[in-house]
């Protein structure tokens, strides 16, 4: 809940409480300083009792369900949000041999800076990653520098090829990369971790 509804719950419990206590120190003075049908009086003081009581509940439910209902929709659309995030930056660490092998030098930079930019946009979303890597026996964050280190095995590879990227043929492009992750899984082996990545 955020601060400007927890202020108007404020407000409408003082004003409740504002009006219950003018009504019950109207009725105490009425009772001690004024003779009369106490019984018509005693009716009065109930039905502005419940009048109160009722507007209190009404103002509640008029406050508390459309900000429940704000918070519902705005974590659906955190959730969609991450989901996307996290499915661009896991779908393009694994398709990237296939995606650049076929670009020139500039647009393949570009494309792993792309996949690297998904990948800090999914670790934003800390609290979701967390659900969406568990079933792969990891958490966010060594998901998150195991996509680092295959991006930068990727990244190596095209340093390496820098200056005759655009002159190799493209087979010979995908057998490096392909190359460069079947070394970053022997790696991960190494280390008793299983590939999350793909």
């Amino acid at each position: 809940m955020n601060n400007s509804v927890r202020d108007v719950l404020r407000i409408t419990f003082a004003s409740t409480l504002f009006f219950l206590l003018g009504l019950f120190l109207f009725g105490y003075y009425r009772e001690t300083h004024t003779a009369g049908d106490k019984l018509e009086y005693s009716r009065l003081y109930v039905e502005a009792f419940k009048i109160i009581v009722i507007s209190f509940f009404v103002a509640l439910i008029g406050i508390l369900v459309p900000a429940r209902l704000r918070e519902v929709q705005l974590g659906f659309e955190r959730s969609k949000e991450s989901r996307i995030a996290y499915s661009k930056a896991k779908t393009g660490v694994a398709y990237l041999p296939l995606q650049i092998c076929s670009l020139n030098f500039a647009g393949a930079v570009d494309f792993i800076q792309r996949v690297h930019f998904e990948k800090h946009q999914a670790e934003l979303y800390s609290s979701d990653l967390e659900k969406y890597v568990e079933h792969l026996g990891v958490d966010a964050g060594e998901w998150g520098e195991e996509h680092y280190q295959r991006l930068f095995a990727y990244r190596t590879v095209l340093e390496k090829l820098a200056g005759n990227w655009d002159s190799t043929p493209q087979h010979e492009r995908i057998e490096l990369l392909l190359k460069a992750r079947a070394d970053d899984q022997v790696k991960r082996k190494e280390h008793h971790k299983k590939d999350t990545i793909g």
